[in-house]
Formats: structure tokens, sequence, C-alpha cells
């Protein structure tokens, strides 16, 4: 999301093309609501994001069911990531380690009450 001052004036779309546009609104959503608070995992927002989402491009039954388990596989891609690579250096994991664990079991922990305000 491109920022002025507190007003978002644009969102680009990284989403790799073999990802569905549910993948970018997990990616979006996890970085803002999950890892980005600085006290940890916000869902509470997350479904004014839904909604806000929405109104650019309505979602179908099957998105609205499978959201939910694409933020926590999103949660566990970037928790995967520094793991593998602290592995394959043989080292130790990065400092931001716990902070994407605790975004894993924040988003986990949501998944059956974002499962529920989706239907």
């Amino acid at each position: 999301m491109l920022l002025d001052g507190n007003d978002v004036v644009a969102v680009i779309d990284f989403t790799p093309y073999h990802e569905p546009a549910l993948f970018a609104f997990s990616t979006a959503l996890y970085w803002y609501h999950v890892f980005g608070k600085p006290d940890g995992a916000d869902l509470s927002g997350s479904r004014l994001s839904l909604e806000s989402y929405s109104r650019l491009r309505p979602w179908d039954d099957p998105e609205l069911a499978v959201w939910p388990a694409m933020l926590v596989r999103e949660s566990l891609r970037r928790f995967a990531l520094p793991l593998a690579v602290a592995e394959g250096e043989g080292g130790e994991p990065a400092r931001g380690s716990l902070r994407r664990y605790a975004a894993v079991v924040a988003a986990v922990r949501s998944l059956p009450e974002l499962s529920a305000r989706s239907n």
C-alpha cells in the first residue's frame, strides 16, 4: 500500500502470476494485522480489511471459505523461510523468528473465528 500520511493512495499487487488474488490479500493481511502490530498480532481489524477488499472485487463463496486458511498458509511460509535459511547456513534463526512464530500461533488460533465471520 502506498500512503500519503495516514491516507492510502494506492494498493500495489505483487502477487506472483501463479497465485490467486486471495493470496495477495492474505499476504497484506499478514503484514498489517498479524506481523505488523508492535504489540503482536491483532486480527480484530481483519473484518474491515475483508470488507474493504470486497468493495474493489467481490468475493465468491469458495474464496470466503478458504481465505482464513490462506492467512495461516502465509504465516507458516513467513515463519519457515528464516528457519530454512538458518538451517542451510548452519546458524541461528533470525531475531524476528519469535515474532513470526507468534504470528503463526495467532493466525491458527483465529482460524475458527475468521472462518465463522466469513460465512
